[in-house]
């Protein structure tokens, strides 16, 4: 948590990003287990039983996912969630929610010349996207 409030983030949205993140494990841990215990790709399986129901014409997109063998179940699935995951919070820190939401980050301070963080970079009273990035870099290794 604390690499997420030293990123911008105030307590709560530092709480609830992590709590995103767990969701987001647990949910693919729930899967890995189903699909090691069982053998079955229940999202693969559906798929392919409503294409066959309807014929690939009718459901061409997923035709075609059915035919390359798309495996949601993998690790590439959980790596896709943490980066979707991380691309989110860097755009929340970074700008105004498009839904009108309050923001979770600090409020911004004033413009003025603060000594160099712990990342090598000036700061001019909020987060600059360079920073950002190696802040979220530092958040993705903690």
């Amino acid at each position: 948590m604390g690499k997420l409030t030293e990123a911008g983030f105030d307590d709560e949205a530092a709480v609830r990003s992590l709590a995103l993140l767990t969701s987001l494990c647990w949910a693919y841990a729930r899967d890995a287990i189903h699909v090691s215990r069982s053998g079955e790709r229940l999202r693969s399986r559906l798929t392919r039983e409503l294409v066959e129901g309807r014929g690939p014409e009718a459901s061409e997109y997923l035709a075609r996912i059915v035919e390359r063998g798309v495996d949601t179940y993998d690790v590439h699935q959980l790596e896709l969630s943490i980066e979707v995951f991380i691309h989110g919070i860097e755009a929340v820190l970074l700008g105004p929610s498009r839904s009108g939401a309050p923001s979770f980050c600090r409020t911004k301070r004033s413009v003025r010349a603060e000594p160099e963080d712990q990342w090598g970079e000036r700061e001019l009273g909020d987060v600059s996207a360079a920073s950002l990035s190696k802040r979220v870099a530092t958040v993705r290794n903690a």
